[in-house]
């Protein structure tokens, strides 16, 4: 992974929007976006059909949630975020399989 941006924002009424931008180390770019509330239910992901379609969001505790991308109704990236006591750090634990090579990552974002 070349570069990794990753805007979260308050959708209104308990819902987040994530707009995502990578670079692979092979160059390739992508960009995603998904609208959802953390309630467990499944959510359309668009911007790159060739990644992922849907994601499935959850919180355990304020401050904390977990993101499920789907392509095809497989599981292909599963990823943890938590935002800092004092809300100035993200850090993402991030795994996903692509095509039978698994692979995971870890972390930490300053706010900007």
């Amino acid at each position: 992974m070349k570069s990794h941006t990753n805007t979260i924002t308050d959708a209104g009424n308990g819902a987040l929007h994530f707009s995502i931008n990578f670079v692979e180390g092979d160059g390739k770019s992508s960009h995603f976006e998904l609208t959802a509330a953390p309630d467990g239910k499944e959510s359309a992901v668009t911007g790159d059909p060739d990644y992922i379609d849907s994601a499935v969001v959850t919180s355990s505790k304020p401050g904390s949630f977990h993101v499920v991308f789907k392509k095809a109704g497989k599981r292909v990236e599963w990823d943890t975020f938590t935002v800092s006591k004092d809300g100035k750090k993200l850090y993402g634990h991030l795994a996903g399989d692509d095509n039978g090579t698994k692979w995971k990552y870890h972390w930490v974002s300053e706010r900007q």
